[in-house]
């Protein structure tokens, strides 16, 4: 069964980006180049989608929780960062977050919410 889904670089050191399920209510808003607020392990992280697509959703997939109206990249931006990371072996998510404006502060209490 094919999914909305969304390939979110996450500021850690893995090799490609993380695949997410794209909630029907952010769809609009969850692009390339936005930050999102997504989970990793019992934490809420800030990443940068890379890629949206329709495909098989991965195993025990989790939903990206918001998307972050400020400090979104471009979208060749983004493409570049990718394909630097690829070319120096680089993690990704750490590439992008160089290339990110450091959080606003509703962005950052977004993040630290206590996970329900």
């Amino acid at each position: 069964m094919s999914q909305e889904l969304v390939d979110v670089a996450v500021p850690a050191p893995l090799p490609r980006a993380l695949t997410y399920l794209l909630p029907a209510k952010l769809r609009d808003r969850a692009t390339v180049g936005k930050r999102v607020v997504c989970t990793i392990g019992g934490r809420r992280v800030v990443g940068v989608v890379v890629e949206t697509r329709v495909g098989e959703p991965p195993p025990k997939g989790k939903p990206i929780l918001d998307v972050l109206e400020e400090g979104s990249l471009p979208e060749d931006l983004v493409k570049f960062l990718s394909r630097l990371a690829h070319y120096y072996l680089a993690p990704i998510g750490e590439v992008m977050k160089l290339a990110l404006p450091p959080l606003d502060r509703d962005a950052a209490q977004a993040v630290e919410k206590e996970l329900t």
